[in-house]
């Protein structure tokens, strides 16, 4: 019935269609292997109670990348941290994943533009849009009127959560009846020369060494107040920075790390109490600000609490969980601290009490 002509070219045609199919699937193979699957496996790391950008990074160094993230509020979380994440911490999966986070957020007003009221008005302002104002604004000589707010910060119409702080720079004025003394630029000048420039201000001057090993060393990098603050004698200023030599009257400051034991399901209250050397006793963490109606925090285990606590000569700080005490840091001098658990760490019992 078919000629030989056309068995041939039906033949050569099934073979062309058969070999254009086994590039196609070759091919699609490939792309699923190579763009889609990825290359190596990565194990996700945990980066739940973490600031946003802190998480981000720990993501990007684990070769995987921060996915969209959901907005949840929550009121024992600071804002703008992550409260889950998924894939879960500990999940294995191919280089360049996105791990998608849900992150906290608290009800949130605007913040009204008191620049140029006086300093009641703008806190009567604050009050009624429900924010706070901090008593201790600074001031500097201006041709304003006395009392009156120059400056403000956050800034008008800016969004933050509901009870935050607004501090303001407020007018001085120019009277010329006492002499006006202001906090100079310390930033890049030797704990030496920032020294010399307070000494003849009569100012309540703190220097404070910074642990660590990354540059600049020797320098200030870092004042309280700002440049051009108003300052009157007894004020206290603080200047930090890096040293490898001793300097005299300077405060060391350290960061003290307490990680809560797993499970991680389980929500801990977590306390530091630092005692110093002539016996007084202060709470450094939580700070009052992290309080909901009136109780403390609580954070899931794994959580990695980091608290800076300045200190002359030497101190112990007391990490209590749930009421009862875990750990102590004892830091003399310059040396590394001394550590000691208890409870449940050690299997001694935790009786020192808060």
């Amino acid at each position: 019935m078919f000629g030989f002509g056309f068995v041939w070219w039906l033949l050569r045609w099934s073979f062309a269609t058969v070999f254009f199919v086994a590039i196609m699937v070759a091919s699609g193979y490939y792309v699923f292997n190579e763009a889609v699957a990825g290359g190596e496996y990565v194990t996700v790391p945990d980066i739940v109670n973490r600031p946003y950008q802190d998480a981000m990074d720990i993501l990007i160094r684990n070769n995987l990348e921060m996915g969209t993230q959901t907005p949840i509020q929550v009121s024992d979380y600071p804002e703008n941290y992550v409260v889950y994440q998924s894939p879960a911490a500990g999940k294995v999966v191919r280089a360049g994943r996105k791990i998608y986070p849900t992150v906290s957020r608290q009800d949130r007003v605007v913040v009204p533009n008191v620049v140029g009221m006086e300093v009641r008005q703008a806190e009567q302002a604050l009050i009624t849009a429900q924010l706070k104002l901090d008593p201790k604004f600074s001031r500097i000589a201006n041709a304003a009127r006395p009392d009156t707010v120059l400056k403000q910060d956050p800034p008008a119409e800016r969004e933050v959560p509901l009870d935050s702080v607004v501090h303001l720079l407020v007018s001085e004025g120019m009277g010329t009846e006492t002499a006006k003394v202001y906090m100079p630029d310390l930033i890049g000048l030797t704990p030496e020369q920032a020294e010399a420039e307070l000494k003849p201000l009569q100012v309540n001057a703190k220097p404070i060494k910074l642990d660590g090993t990354e540059p600049p060393f020797d320098e200030v990098i870092k004042q309280a107040p700002e440049p051009g603050m108003l300052l009157r004698p007894g004020d206290l200023v603080t200047y930090e920075f890096r040293t490898n030599t001793q300097v005299e009257g300077a405060w060391r400051k350290v960061t003290v790390e307490y990680e809560i034991p797993p499970p991680s399901w389980i929500e801990r209250e977590v306390q530091m109490i630092v005692e110093y050397a002539d016996g007084t006793r202060r709470t450094a963490f939580p700070p009052p600000e992290y309080y909901v109606d009136g109780l403390p925090p609580k954070y899931p285990g794994t959580t990695k609490i980091r608290q800076p606590i300045p200190f002359q000569s030497e101190i112990t700080v007391e990490v209590y969980l749930d009421g009862d005490l875990a750990r102590s840091y004892r830091y003399t001098g310059e040396g590394e601290p001394v550590i000691r658990d208890y409870g449940e760490a050690s299997g001694e019992p935790s009786s020192a009490g808060t």
